[in-house]
């Protein structure tokens, strides 16, 4: 597992902490008191320098300096036990899993042979000046001080204080990457919303603006073709023409309407929707909404597609009335879009872009679309969205 190039800045005080506690630990000295201050205050340069994004040599160089003088206070008796398992923690964040358990191999029989000759030379020394022997109970009841039984406990200690810094390592290295993962995830979901939300105004702009403009182009076309020959005609196409300039401007000022305000009226938006459709074109439109409260975004998109389904309807169905309905079911809401009209056969290849546009929208908000038709006994479309 390849350790990710970071170190948390709390490491570094950490570490001058414990060159702070071998400093008040050494004026307990009875000799040498000076240059062992000086040995563990030069332990403050490495702990300013982090060969962190150098090459692999230079942080194992780098690691195997620092440990080896340690190692080498131990035999000059400066003992620096706090930073010896400090560097082990480093470590995990230098090296891949295979260097930390070599690292911390070789530190360990160093630093427990270097334990086990400092001490078996102070007791050889109190065997030859014939003094009793000092009798150390070290934890966990290893009984008489020797050097064996203190290189055993040094090496049961060394261990666990080693395997507790390299799993509470680990353990950071581990939540800096979940840190990671989640805002390059949170990044792939904003590009995705991003993405989703242009999907969205492109479709906006085809089932509002879209459907108006072109019958503005056809409205303008037909008044180009007959204003050398039936002016009566060709003013009233100009009429329509301003007419459907206006709802353009209209839709776009409902659009943007909608996007501001905090809260989409639904029933409210229906009616006014239903309002200019009755002004344009004979037609009935009997409307019946019982709904719960939903999301703006649901209404908003439920909006969408009804108003998807009267433009189809006044464009292609011939119909003469129009009945929605919407309710609440189980697990959902339940929406039924009828007209009187032509029908059509729902297996033929859909022209234009009316129907899809409205399946794709239910399909975004997770439900279904189903579309019912006969020639010559209209349509029903019912459509079904999860809550």
């Amino acid at each position: 597992m390849n350790s990710p190039r970071f170190l948390p800045p709390a490491f570094r005080y950490v570490e001058w902490f414990f060159v702070a506690v071998h400093v008040v630990m050494q004026f307990d000295s009875s000799s040498s008191v000076l240059p062992k201050l000086a040995f563990c205050l030069a332990f403050l340069l490495p702990s300013c320098f982090f060969p962190i994004s150098r090459p692999l040599y230079q942080r194992v160089g780098y690691l195997f300096l620092v440990i080896g003088s340690l190692a080498c206070g131990k035999f000059l008796g400066v003992s620096l036990d706090f930073l010896i398992y400090l560097y082990v923690a480093k470590s995990c964040f230098l090296l891949n899993l295979k260097g930390v358990i070599c690292v911390t191999s070789i530190t360990g029989v160093v630093w427990v042979l270097g334990e086990y000759v400092s001490e078996l030379i102070e007791y050889q020394s109190e065997l030859a000046s014939l003094e009793p022997v000092f009798r150390f109970e070290p934890p966990y009841g290893f009984g008489l001080y020797t050097p064996r039984t203190l290189a055993i406990y040094a090496f049961c200690l060394y261990l666990g204080c080693s395997v507790a810094m390299i799993v509470f390592s680990y353990a950071i290295i581990a939540e800096r990457k979940s840190r990671q993962q989640a805002e390059l995830l949170t990044n792939q979901v904003e590009a995705l919303a991003a993405s989703l939300e242009r999907t969205r105004i492109a479709r906006d702009i085809h089932d509002s603006i879209g459907h108006t403009l072109t019958d503005l182009d056809m409205q303008l076309e037909v008044a180009r073709a007959l204003r050398d020959s039936e002016l009566d005609q060709s003013f009233q196409a100009m009429d329509n023409a301003k007419v459907l300039a206006n709802q353009c401007i209209e839709d776009v000022s409902q659009a943007i309407q909608m996007l501001r305000q905090p809260e989409f009226n639904l029933k409210q938006a229906l009616v006014s929707l239903i309002e200019q459709a009755t002004d344009q074109y004979i037609l009935r439109i009997n409307l019946d909404i019982d709904l719960p409260k939903l999301s703006p975004y649901l209404k908003h998109q439920l909006y969408c597609i009804l108003k998807e389904g009267i433009v189809n309807i006044q464009k292609h169905a011939c119909a003469s009335c129009i009945d929605i309905h919407a309710q609440v079911i189980p697990g959902g809401v339940s929406v039924a879009l009828r007209d009187n009209g032509i029908g059509f056969t729902p297996s033929a290849p859909m022209r234009g872009f009316g129907l899809k546009g409205m399946i794709e929208r239910a399909q975004l908000l997770g439900g279904e679309l189903k579309i019912h038709s006969t020639i010559g006994q209209g349509t029903h479309i019912q459509i079904t969205l999860p809550l």
